[in-house]
């Protein structure tokens, strides 16, 4: 992750010289390195770069572009392991508003950021809250997508072990696993 951090911020420079701060290859790049940076759980670096790619993204195309997605879903991750978890919900809760509208009812986005709301909800202490929010983001999760509905299932088994119900949470380990294999 060193190198690609490296290359990078590189990247974000050389476009942000040459195309400007509100072009959408370099708004990527900015997004791409708030991503690594999540990876890397330089949190604060995260926090700042994604919370700038999100200016820029709304100042270049609106505040409901659909692009806002791919920023406001690390962001609230990252806003999450920081324990901000109101921020981190509305960031979330705003993603997952953006996903619906702008892609689509059923789409991967909308899953992926309902079930890492549903990881905040959880870690926030209201895991009925989460399975909740998991059941949600399973509906949201198109037909044939078993490497997101693996990790959907192992965050509701995970979450089913939280709440002292076992069947559950096998039968939803069980088949995650079954799907990773």
């Amino acid at each position: 992750f060193k190198d690609a951090l490296a290359a990078a911020q590189r990247a974000q420079r050389v476009l942000l010289q040459r195309l400007g701060p509100l072009d959408s290859e370099a708004i990527a790049a900015q997004v791409t390195l708030g991503v690594i940076q999540d990876q890397l759980r330089d949190d604060a670096a995260a926090i700042v770069t994604l919370r700038a790619a999100v200016a820029a993204i709304e100042a270049a195309f609106g505040t409901h572009d659909a692009r806002l997605v791919s920023a406001l879903q690390p962001l609230g991750e990252v806003l999450r392991r920081e324990r901000e978890f109101e921020a981190a919900r509305a960031v979330l809760l705003r993603g997952a508003d953006i996903a619906r509208t702008q892609i689509g009812p059923r789409n991967v986005q909308l899953s992926a950021i309902l079930t890492r709301r549903a990881t905040l909800e959880r870690d926030a202490g209201d895991a009925r809250g989460a399975i909740a929010v998991l059941d949600e983001a399973e509906r949201a999760l198109p037909d044939n997508e078993p490497s997101a509905r693996a990790q959907l299932l192992a965050t509701r088994g995970g979450t089913w072990i939280e709440l002292g119900d076992g069947s559950r949470a096998e039968a939803d380990l069980a088949e995650a696993l079954r799907l990773r294999r």
